[in-house]
Formats: C-alpha cells, sequence, structure tokens
C-alpha cells in the first residue's frame, strides 16, 4: 500500500493501528513521562541537597573550602524548609537518592530505545501511507521519551559529572532523539482538523507523507479556505502550537545543556556577580554624594532615588535566583509534561477509530511501569540497610541555620536605605 498526494485523496477515515494509538503504548509512554516528573519532584522535595554543587565531585559534605564556591540558591532554601517543615513527620530522607536516581536513569534508557523506535517505525511507515493522525501521535508519544530524558539531566548532574564518558554518550543520545523529532514535528505544522473552522492542509486520513512539501501544505490550506472566512496557515492553531512546541524542545536542551557544564554555566554567574557589584557601587555613591550636593539634600528626593536603586536590583536579584533554581526547572518539566499530554488527548479525541482493546502488544508496555517503582523502593531499602541511623545530616544542618535567613542576601542594600 503506497500513497496518493493528490489534494482530492484527502480524507477522515482512518484504519485502526493499535501499535502507536492502542492503550498500552499511550500508559506506556505517558505514564513513564509523568512518572518521570513525578520522581524528579519527590527527589526535589526530600533528596535534593542544597549544599552540593551538583557538578563537583563530593563526598555529601560540602563544608569549608567548597562552601566558599557554591552557595544555596535562595528560592530553592525557601522552598525546601517550608516543605521540611511540613513533611518533617513522614521522615523521608536521603536514603532514597539511589533509588529515585537509579530508577529515572533506567526510565531514561527504556525511554531511548522506545521513543527512537516509535520514531523510526513512523518513517519507515512513511511510504506506505501512514495516515497524517498516527504520525502525529507517534511524535506525542516520542515527545514524553525526550521528557524523560530531560528530567534524567534535570536530577542526574552529579552522577554524570562523576562519569564523563556516560555523560558523552547520554548527551548524545538525547541529540539524536530530540533532532529526529524535530525532523517528524515538521509536517505536523499542516495537521489543523480539530480546528477545521480555521482550514487546514491535513484531515486525518491524509497521508502524512505528502505534508513534507512546504508549498504543498500552504497551497493545501489556502484550497480548503475557499469559500470561508478563515485564517492564513502562520495563523493556524497547528502552526502555532507546534512552533511552541519547537521552541520549547529547543529551550529545554539549550537550558539544561547550560547547566550540565561549568564553563557554559560560569559566564552568566560571572555576569550576574558584575552586575551586582556595580549596582552596588552605584547605591552606595549616590548615599554618599547626597550630602554633597544640594539638590539630593531632599530627604524624599534621597529615599526616591536610593529605594528606585534598591528596587531594581532586588528585582534582578531575584529574578536571577528564581531563574537559575530548581524549582523552575521543575515548572518547566510540569509545563512541558502538561503540553505534551494536552496536545495528546486533544488529537486523539479528534478522530473517532476502534483501536482500544488491551492485546499482548498493549499489555507488555503498561507492566514496564512497574520496574522503575520497583527499582526505586529496592535502592531506597538497600540505601538505608548499608547506612548508618543519623538524627540529622548536615545539609539539614545548614538547612535549619538558613531558613531563617534566606532574605539576608536581599535586604543588603536595604541597610544603606536607612542610613540615607
Amino acid at each position: 500500500m503506497g500513497y496518493n498526494c493528490s489534494f482530492a485523496a484527502r480524507g477522515d477515515k482512518v484504519e485502526p493501528y493499535g501499535d502507536i494509538a492502542g492503550p498500552g503504548v499511550i500508559v506506556g509512554f505517558l505514564g513513564t513521562g509523568w512518572l518521570a516528573v513525578i520522581f524528579v519532584l519527590l527527589h526535589y522535595l526530600f533528596v535534593f541537597d542544597l549544599y552540593e554543587d551538583p557538578l563537583h565531585s563530593s563526598d555529601g559534605n560540602n563544608f569549608g573550602e567548597a562552601d566558599e564556591l557554591w552557595r544555596a540558591n535562595p528560592i530553592d532554601l525557601l522552598v525546601k524548609s517550608t516543605v521540611r517543615k511540613c513533611f518533617e513527620y513522614l521522615n523521608i530522607g536521603s536514603g532514597w537518592s539511589n533509588g529515585l536516581e537509579m530508577s529515572i536513569l533506567g526510565m531514561c534508557d527504556i525511554q531511548f530505545v522506545t521513543g527512537l523506535g516509535i520514531l523510526i517505525s513512523g518513517f519507515i511507515d512513511l511510504p506506505k501511507g501512514i495516515s497524517a493522525y498516527h504520525f502525529i501521535l507517534v511524535t506525542h508519544l516520542a515527545w514524553f521519551s525526550n521528557l524523560t530524558h530531560i528530567c534524567g539531566l534535570t536530577v542526574l548532574r552529579n552522577y554524570f559529572h562523576t562519569r564523563p564518558t556516560e555523560k558523552f554518550i547520554r548527551i548524545l543520545c538525547i541529540i539524536i532523539l530530540a533532532f529526529i523529532l524535530l525532523i517528524a514535528m515538521g509536517p505536523t505544522l499542516s495537521f489543523n482538523w480539530p480546528h477545521l473552522d480555521e482550514g487546514t492542509a491535513s484531515l486525518p486520513g491524509t497521508d502524512a507523507i505528502c505534508l513534507y512539501n512546504p508549498s504543498r501544505s500552504v497551497a493545501w490550506h489556502e484550497k480548503s479556505r475557499e469559500g470561508y472566512m478563515s485564517v492564513q496557515f502562520s495563523q493556524s492553531n497547528a502552526f502555532q502550537s507546534g512552533i511552541v512546541s519547537i521552541v520549547l524542545l529547543v529551550l529545554s536542551h539549550v537550558s539544561r545543556t547550560i547547566k550540565f557544564h561549568s564553563p557554559l554555566s560560569a559566564p552568566f554567574q560571572l555576569l550576574r556577580r558584575k552586575v551586582d557589584a556595580m549596582s552596588a557601587r552605584r547605591i552606595r555613591m549616590l548615599a554618599n554624594r547626597g550630602t554633597e550636593i544640594t539638590w539630593l539634600r531632599t530627604i524624599k528626593v534621597r529615599r526616591a532615588l536610593l529605594y528606585s536603586q534598591v528596587a531594581a536590583i532586588l528585582v534582578f536579584r531575584l529574578y536571577c535566583d528564581l531563574v537559575v533554581s530548581t524549582l523552575s526547572d521543575l515548572h518547566w518539566l510540569l509545563v512541558t509534561a502538561a503540553w505534551g499530554t494536552t496536545k495528546f488527548f486533544i488529537t486523539k479525541s479528534s478522530v473517532t477509530v476502534d483501536e482500544n482493546e488491551w492485546t499482548f502488544g498493549q499489555v507488555l508496555p503498561a507492566f514496564l511501569l512497574i520496574w522503575p517503582v520497583g527499582i526505586a523502593v529496592k535502592g531506597a531499602f538497600d540505601e538505608q540497610d548499608n547506612s548508618p541511623p543519623s538524627d540529622m545530616t548536615g545539609s539539614n544542618i545548614l538547612l535549619e541555620q538558613s531558613s531563617a535567613n534566606v532574605d539576608a542576601k536581599y535586604v543588603v542594600s536595604g541597610s544603606i536605605c536607612s542610613t540615607a
């Protein structure tokens, strides 16, 4: 069975294809992606060590000289101190660290193989006439494979830093997966049948390979608009949401790559320190010159100028701390997962096709979800059995000492105003 790239051959009819859209496959991909996000969240709340530099090997104790080079992010410190007070009775400690990390690592391995497999299968089926509906589902499922890898890069920076060869292989794998996913997402920018009132180049039953021709996609979209007050191709819902997906995919990889390599992240830290130092000098200079310049002697004017300077530097510091915090990474993981889930079910609900039967090929992927949970539990109990009992770790001591002073770095400049 081949393909037919004529406008008249477009159709709504879609044949069932359980290997792509079956319930077990959906559970296997979406379930693994969301499970990885949940494990990253648990790792952040109960295991993540604020005082450990993820890009330097450590024995778990970051006192002394290392402390001069690494500072806990105040946003993460505020969140961690609040969570620790709320969930202290649960007695969840660093014993779960190994289990969660090994489980996420295992999910990354599985999702790379399955994600690459489903993308390659989709490309192989293109000349055979795979429908646009099933091809876009392939990209949605591969989206969650990519999400699982992003989760791994978020949590396992310290693990990979001590294993440079494995880090290189992992980075190469995720680049390959992301690159193939970007190629697969190309024609989906014209798959706008859930919004027929806007016009669409493709219908669910259209052969997906036909939409790899951009000029054909635009021409078919314009032809479908004849007689209707529809939007242009670049203004369609499919095109704009597809661009958002591409931006999310690219930015997630760029940000993780920067945070994954110290030489790439160092210039940003240096820039922030220079801006802080320059702003502090300007504030001090303004405060000192207030007694020399006549028109600045008015208290209200002096305070207005000083407060505006202090407000600007505090907003800059807060924004920088928020952007580079691990909490920000978690936020974008949740956004990426929610975006992929929403797009998947919008596409799934746009077509009526009977492919919900639980066959052998559907049950097996669903059962693969049990393995990561088992690895997490086993790793946690093994770590607890091999670790001596302790009431409070060094990082918890530091957390207790620092939680009361989390706002200190934001009020240093304020002391200048109080003397003005």
